[in-house]
């Protein structure tokens, strides 16, 4: 009866444990879907970040603040300085002379009665290296400011809204005087055409500032003033472009080649100045678009000195 007694027991002992075993089995599957569960939420994250790394802008990864702001108007009010007494000194006394167009009369087709001929009047002389020097001074005036009496509005403007008027003021007097100069070594001596030039390149940068207080605290872009700014800008490169083809077609020469450099130049800074006030409409980090705009004019008119210095050196 004994042996019989414990027989069943080791059989119930060995039941409980098969019963067991499935037990932890259960347990062990049902571990395995919550670390799969939080491999699947961490990887969305992964994505996230590794979408907005590729998104950011370098300028955002380096950490843009108003010193570093500073640091670089400091940097190029140095600069400008430097580059000007640089073309004060080593260019040349290459001079381009501004003239004045008006009607004359033809002396010998004037016989019964007077007949106009169009005619030039030369004006003033002007030595290509003082228009390189002023238009370095001018540039480093508005950094200096920055740095001086501007300091805390140019704070405020930066940290607190989507606009700095004092921008454009700079980019319409001495983007007015590059075109200017560009269109001046292209052939346009005509002082009246010059300064329409230069007074569609203020209205251009005129519209850039209108642009920057429409989208200033807006969430759609609007974009009316940036194209129309953007066309307005491009107008006086045609006539320059006209110029430039003029002078292969019938002068049946070629401009030095500091002049195709300097059209090089002056446009790709235009056009990197477009595509950086576009990424502002969309709404990039300001801080990040003025520094963009810093960066921009210093390598714009920095190209714009060397390559003039370089080309009509002494």
């Amino acid at each position: 009866m004994a042996t019989t007694t414990k027989k069943p027991t080791s059989k119930a002992k060995t039941k409980t444990t098969k019963a067991k075993s499935p037990t932890k089995k259960t347990v062990a599957k049902k571990a395995v879907p919550k670390k799969s569960t939080a491999a699947r939420t961490a990887a969305p994250k992964a994505t996230a970040k590794a979408v907005s790394a590729r998104t950011t802008s370098p300028f955002k990864r380096i950490g843009v603040t108003l010193h570093s702001l500073r640091s670089l108007n400091m940097a190029a009010a140095g600069l400008f300085v430097l580059l000007a007494l640089v073309a004060g000194y080593f260019m040349n006394t290459t001079s381009y002379s501004l003239t004045l167009g008006h009607l004359a009369q033809d002396d010998l087709a004037s016989r019964t009665h007077t007949v106009f001929a169009p005619a030039i009047q030369s004006v003033y002389d002007v030595e290509a290296r003082w228009l390189v020097v002023a238009v370095l001074l001018l540039s480093a005036i508005l950094p200096v400011l920055y740095l001086t009496r501007l300091k805390d509005r140019y704070a405020q403007y930066v940290n607190t809204t989507r606009m700095l008027p004092f921008r454009w003021i700079d980019l319409a007097v001495t983007g007015a005087l590059m075109t200017e100069i560009a269109a001046l070594l292209s052939g346009v001596s005509d002082v009246p055409t010059l300064k329409l030039i230069a007074g569609v390149v203020v209205v251009a940068a005129v519209l850039g500032l209108i642009a920057e207080r429409q989208n200033n605290a807006v969430a759609k872009p609007v974009r009316s003033a940036y194209i129309t700014g953007i066309v307005t800008a491009v107008l006086p490169w045609l006539l320059i472009a006209a110029y430039a083809v003029a002078t292969v077609v019938y002068g049946m020469v070629r401009s030095p080649w500091y002049v195709y450099a300097l059209y090089a130049a002056l446009l790709a800074g235009l056009a990197l100045q477009a595509r950086n006030q576009r990424m502002s409409l969309r709404g990039a980090n300001y801080l990040v678009v003025e520094r963009n705009y810093v960066a921009i004019s210093i390598l714009t008119k920095a190209a714009f000195a060397i390559i003039l210095i370089a080309g009509l050196a002494k």
